[in-house]
């Protein structure tokens, strides 16, 4: 969020204000996130940019997961080991991103990361629709125990 409200986070968000609109708009797009993996987890497709060239450019959104899971980085270590089965889960987005963030969460092993050919989007929907399914069980644990 700091890209949005700023170095210091300012949270007052009055009315009327860009900060305020730019927060309402992340909160609408999460939300429609949300419901399609939960009701229609097919029909989900990651929203990436284009090259110059008109290419499909799957960098920045991956590189933007990286930094959105960078919080609790703990939580997803099981996934970002690459001996483990549960890396599978993870290594496509991590695949497509810059090889800066790859390192940052893989160190040397980054560079061992295959790309497979085509279209990245269904292979990177299916990783977020999988990574949704494995933390399901932990949200709805951490719901019941927060009543």
């Amino acid at each position: 969020m700091p890209e949005v409200l700023g170095p210091r986070a300012d949270l007052s968000l009055t009315e009327d204000t860009e900060a305020l609109r730019a927060v309402q708009g992340i909160a609408v797009e999460y939300n429609r996130i949300a419901t399609t993996l939960s009701d229609q987890p097919e029909a989900y497709a990651p929203r990436f940019g284009r090259t110059a060239e008109g290419h499909t450019d799957p960098t920045p959104w991956c590189d933007g997961f990286g930094r959105a899971i960078r919080p609790r980085r703990r939580l997803w270590k099981r996934l970002l080991d690459t001996s483990r089965a549960e890396f599978r889960m993870i290594g496509p987005i991590l695949a497509h991103a810059s090889p800066a963030t790859a390192r940052a969460w893989l160190g040397p092993k980054a560079v061992n990361l295959s790309l497979p050919e085509g279209n990245p989007a269904p292979t990177i929907a299916a990783a977020v629709v999988t990574l949704r399914g494995y933390w399901v069980p932990d949200r709805a644990k951490a719901s019941r125990s927060s009543r």
